[in-house]
């Protein structure tokens, strides 16, 4: 079974849809939305397990 995991994300104003773009050149991000509110992008990972989830952050 997947592990997902949704991180939250605040950037600079006006570079919302570069982050949201690079994020999903990551093969763990399923998914990058630029979101209203008190973050801007909110992304989805996937992971076979949470070491390999880990393993993303500590590569990333």
């Amino acid at each position: 079974m997947a592990i997902l995991a949704y991180v939250l994300f605040k950037v600079a104003s006006g570079n919302e849809r570069e982050v949201a773009q690079k994020l999903t050149e990551f093969k763990e991000v399923t998914r990058a939305d630029i979101v209203f509110g008190e973050y801007d992008v909110i992304a989805t990972l996937s992971a076979d397990s949470l070491e390999k989830l880990g393993v993303c952050f500590a590569e990333h």
